[in-house]
Parts: structure tokens; sequence; C-alpha cells
């Protein structure tokens, strides 16, 4: 694995997204920012970047689309409410990553598990 060299401006721009994100509470993980870690770095799994408040309102707007014991089971529109809500801490992490990761060809992960481990 290559690890990506992070320069003082990178490292600038990702303390400012630390400041932002450290302390909200991570609903798979202890910390929002570990969780966004282990979705796009180790599982690839959306719902473990969830923050508490992210889970808490998916749970009242979304939830019923992922309940297989539900008869509105339809996981494209649970992910289609998800992924577009954009006011969610999860998306708003991974749109500032995204964003620093195309503005300086890093790859995404390497600016996730540096985030991580300055948290």
């Amino acid at each position: 694995m290559t690890t990506a060299v992070i320069t003082t401006e990178v490292a600038a721009q990702l303390n400012n997204i630390l400041r932002q994100y450290r302390g909200i509470e991570g609903d798979y993980c202890s910390t929002l920012i570990k969780g966004m870690w282990h979705f796009l770095c180790d599982s690839g799994i959306k719902d473990d970047s969830f923050s508490v408040a992210d889970t808490q309102w998916i749970d009242k707007h979304a939830a019923q689309y992922a309940d297989d014991d539900s008869s509105f089971y339809d996981l494209d529109t649970y992910y289609d409410i998800v992924c577009s809500a954009e006011h969610l801490d999860c998306n708003r992490l991974l749109a500032e990553l995204t964003e620093l990761a195309d503005s300086t060809g890093i790859h995404i992960e390497d600016l996730a598990r540096e985030l991580k481990d300055m948290e």
C-alpha cells in the first residue's frame, strides 16, 4: 500500500475538517470520523459512517425501506433518501473529503486515514 504525502497545506485543510467534525458521536464507531474511515477504507458499508444524529433522522424518515420485515422493503429508496439528505453529518463529511480529494489528487481513503489518525 502506498501512503500519500500529506503537505502542510493539506494537513491544514484536514485540521479545518477535524475541527468541524471532532466530537460527533458515531453510530457504528465511537466517532463520525472513525466511522467514515471504516466505511471508506474497510467495510464499504455506508451505514458505518453514520453519526448518532444521522441514525435518529434515518430511523424517522427512511428506516422502513431497509426493514426486510416491512412491506416497504426497498433498499434503492432507502439509499436514495439517505444519500440525498445533504444535512446528514456523514454526507457533509463525505462531501468535504471528496472535494479535498478532487482538488489535491490524493485518494479519499488516504485523506480519511489521515483524518482518523489526527483525531
